[in-house]
Parts: C-alpha cells; structure tokens; sequence
C-alpha cells in the first residue's frame, strides 16, 4: 500500500485490525434497511426508467441490477457501498498515522451522511480522499483520471477540477482563514455566485441560473430547503467553521507532521465557504460542500498536534463525532 505509514507508526496487527473494523462496516451498511433514507425511493424508481442524465456508471450497476437481479434496490446499494466504503479504507492510511480516530471520526458522519444516503457521493468523496497525495504531488495524470473516474460516479465531482490550483507549498495561511469570514459577509449582503452571475450578460450562464432555480424549487415543493428558509448561519454549520478555523490556527504544527494537512486545510476551507456562497441554491451548496469536507475525517483527528494537552485535543475530536452521530441520526435515522 501506497502510504505515509512505516512500522514503527502503525504496526501490521493495528492494520489487520483496521482491515476488520472496515469488513464490519461494509458488512453492517448492508443489512441496515436502507428504506429509511430520503433518496431510497428516488433510487427505486431510477431502476424502473431511462435517464440519460444519470452518470455512466449508474446506467451500468442499474443495468446489472436489473439483468441479474430482477430490479432488486438492495443490490444497487451494495454495489455502492462496497466500493465507496473500499475506496475510503483504502485511502485513510495513505493520508495519516491516525486511522482509528479517522475510521472513528468517518463511521460518525460520512458512513451514514454518504454511504448509507447519498450513495453515488459516497463513491465520489472517496475518490477525492484517495487523489490527495496525487494533488499534493502534482501528479497531473493521475489526479485527473481521479477526477474523471469520479465524474462517472457523479457529476458533481466536476468541482474537483479546480482544486488543482490549490498550492501545495504555499501556506496562505491568513487568506483561508478569512474565506469563510468573507464568505459570510458576500451572504449577508446579498452577493451569494448565482447572484453575481446574474450580472453577466450571456445566454448560456443565464439559462444555468434559471435552469438551479427551478431545481431549488422543485426541490423545495418536495420538503427539501429552499432559498428563503436555508440558514448557513445554523449551529451545525457553525461548528464546523469552528473547527475549520481551529484547523488554520494550528496548521503550522498540523504541516510539520503530515505532508498532506494543507492541501486538505485549504480543501475543507472551500467546501465550507460553499454553504454562503451558493446559498441561492442550498440543495447544491450543501451537496457541495460536504463532497469537498469529506477531508475532515482525516484532518480533524491532526488537531492533536496542536499545542492543546493530548486529552484536551482528543476530546474535542471525539464530542465532535459524536454531534456528528447525533445530527446524522436526528435528522435521518430515528425513525428505523
């Protein structure tokens, strides 16, 4: 395996045991009755009809569903979670020393939030976690067929491509510390990206705008949030800014001990910069910003390295997957 571990860090018995606990995973995601998931029936009835619009790679697991399993949901998210779960086991230890606190901090939030909801995400987010030390060592083949493998997976990951431009050197560390304070404040004054590109006089850009609306409010007609009621000033949402700045605030230790943290630092900054700035439509924000925050279940744990006592760090990192736990099973899983 491709990763920043050696022996004397993570010896073969933890991975074994890391193996297992990921075997158990997979396992438990496919006897959960999925049914209880907001996008379940949107899958079922995806089997049943032809959309050109679905991503190549759902066409093909909804063919082989069909064909060889007579249209049975069940094996549709298998199929998913098998390799969504896979990819994302795969790339914790390529990524960082502390892949218990990690898997911890990922059975909390992007188990149940991707893997269990929002399966062709889940698949995508995986695929970002594993490209990172492709961007990072600006490996331009590599990071780019991750992008395209992705984008079969789900066309959102076209927000992928731009994060090639990210630096992988140069810390900016002020910069992406005050994007989110500055997202916030293009909100408040009403200048959100749907908003400023509503100035540009092209067709083409204008059409994408009506065509976001509409889907916002179809969306909304359906109990989704729409623009008028979405809130990125919520606690949830707040609580990880918190955690994003405290990343930044102690990103000059976090870098020293892992090559990976700053690229992931100024990831997890965009993506949570997102919530404000498409806040015209909150369906895309949100779906958004949790594909490129997904590094914070590897990020997150490295607050260890900051200059808090190790109980003190370790505690915070753990409360906060535990109100992960809860938001998850709150909003999507009480009712099983």
């Amino acid at each position: 395996m491709n990763c920043i571990r050696n022996k004397r860090v993570i010896s073969e018995s933890q991975i074994k045991l890391y193996w297992i606990c990921g075997i158990l995973i997979i396992v438990v995601t496919n006897i959960i009755d999925r049914s209880f998931s907001p996008d379940y029936y949107a899958y079922v009835s995806y089997l049943k009809v032809d959309d050109i619009f679905l991503e190549p790679t759902f066409r093909l697991l909804k063919n082989v569903t069909n064909i060889i399993f007579g249209g049975d949901a069940y094996y549709l998210f298998l199929f998913y979670s098998v390799i969504g779960i896979t990819i994302k086991l795969y790339s914790i230890p390529r990524l960082t020393y502390l892949i218990f606190i990690s898997l911890f901090l990922y059975i909390c939030s992007y188990w149940i939030y991707h893997d269990l909801i929002q399966i062709r995400a889940g698949v995508a987010s995986g695929i970002l976690l594993y490209s990172i030390p492709y961007l990072v060592n600006r490996d331009t083949s590599k990071y780019f067929l991750c992008v395209f493998v992705a984008l079969l997976f789900h066309y959102s990951s076209i927000v992928f491509l731009p994060l090639w431009f990210i630096k992988s050197k140069s810390t900016s560390k002020y910069m992406y510390m005050g994007l989110i304070p500055f997202s916030m404040l293009l909100y408040l004054i009403n200048m959100d990206i749907l908003n400023i590109l509503k100035l540009i006089p092209i067709d083409f850009i204008q059409n994408k705008i009506v065509g976001y609306t509409e889907i916002s409010n179809d969306l909304a007609q359906r109990g989704v949030v729409d623009a008028q009621s979405y809130n990125p000033f919520g606690g949830w949402y707040m609580l990880k800014a918190i955690m994003c700045m405290a990343i930044w605030m102690n990103i000059d230790r976090i870098r020293k001990k892992n090559p990976y943290a700053l690229v992931m630092a100024k990831i997890f900054a965009i993506g949570m910069s997102l919530l404000w700035l498409m806040s015209g439509a909150p369906v895309v924000a949100t779906r958004l910003s949790e594909l490129l925050t997904i590094v914070q279940i590897v990020l997150v744990p490295m607050l260890i390295y900051s200059r808090l006592p190790k109980y003190l760090s370790y505690s915070i990192v753990v409360i906060y997957g535990c109100v992960w736990l809860f938001w998850n099973y709150s909003s999507f899983m009480k009712n099983i």
